[in-house]
């Protein structure tokens, strides 16, 4: 096996197709081995981690939106914010007593929810550094805050979830954060209805890329052992669904007798030709067993 030139560091990112013509997400890590169709693929997407690969789509797109097909049990558990916006009202904007009504007031179940929205609509834009799910009251509603979006040439798109009777979108927490006043805005006039704070760290729980329909798969190992997978979608992304050139590079590393759904752990070596970091002589297949070569 060849060492895979990392651009950065020993750690890739890489995406790849399964059978079904599923999308899965993989980080190598230090150790793990990486297909080397990969290597051509970054060179001409020059994608390192999931929000690029967003953004890398979003590139074959007339707009910063994303149109991504989901279910209603996708998103859940999402707070109505009028009952928290009275309180911030009533309290002047003060955020000590916005906490002081918040711990007579709600259950210890739903403090933390609640307490990253008081945040959210309180704290200074620097402070802000998760991504967020905004269900609007109306179609309307979001198109007319999307027209006043400041961006940026590396803002991650806006994920537009389909499918579902709602209005809810995914915004990065760049873009959040640049626009946090007309986000603010929206809540207090009531043309954002409900938010959830959605994780952006590829390796924890909850984060967004399952919802736009990824399987999540990781290794944390410095030796070339299997991949986990750690996450996946309940609807989940098809390869057709990719814009036709953009398509194309990602096609380029597929796992033709693999299923993401039925597999939790792979090891690409058993598929296709991989390079690894440090050029080692052995690998660890998906029964344990250490192998040559």
């Amino acid at each position: 096996m060849k060492d895979f030139p990392a651009a950065h560091s020993m750690d890739t990112h890489w995406f790849a197709v399964d059978a079904n013509g599923h999308i899965g997400y993989f980080d190598s890590s230090e150790g793990g081995a990486v297909p080397q169709t990969w290597n051509q693929t970054f060179q001409e997407t020059k994608i390192e981690y999931g929000e690029e690969f967003l953004s890398a789509w979003n590139q074959h797109l007339p707009s910063n939106i994303i149109e991504i097909e989901t279910s209603e049990t996708v998103i859940f558990n999402m707070l109505d914010l009028s009952e928290i916006t009275e309180s911030i009202n009533r309290a002047n904007s003060d955020y000590r007593m916005v906490l002081r009504q918040l711990e007579q007031k709600i259950q210890e179940t739903i403090k933390e929810k609640w307490m990253q929205i008081v945040d959210l609509l309180m704290l200074k834009s620097y402070q802000i550094f998760d991504c967020w799910s905004f269900k609007f009251i109306s179609d309307e509603a979001f198109q007319a805050l999307f027209k006043v979006f400041e961006f940026s040439r590396y803002d991650v798109p806006v994920i537009y979830l389909k499918s579902i009777k709602d209005t809810m979108v995914i915004a990065d927490q760049n873009l959040v954060k640049r626009n946090i006043d007309l986000f603010r805005k929206s809540i207090f006039s009531g043309d954002i209805v409900s938010a959830k704070k959605i994780n952006h760290c590829f390796w924890e729980k909850g984060s967004y890329f399952p919802i736009v329909g990824l399987f999540v798969y990781s290794q944390d190992s410095q030796e070339p052992i299997p991949y986990e997978k750690i996450e996946e979608p309940i609807v989940p992304l098809h390869i057709d669904d990719l814009p036709e050139a953009f398509r194309d590079s990602i096609n380029r590393t597929r796992f033709d007798r693999v299923r993401f759904s039925e597999t939790q752990l792979l090891q690409p070596i058993e598929h296709m030709a991989c390079s690894t970091w440090g050029m080692k002589e052995w690998w660890i297949d998906t029964e344990g067993r250490e192998r040559e070569g």
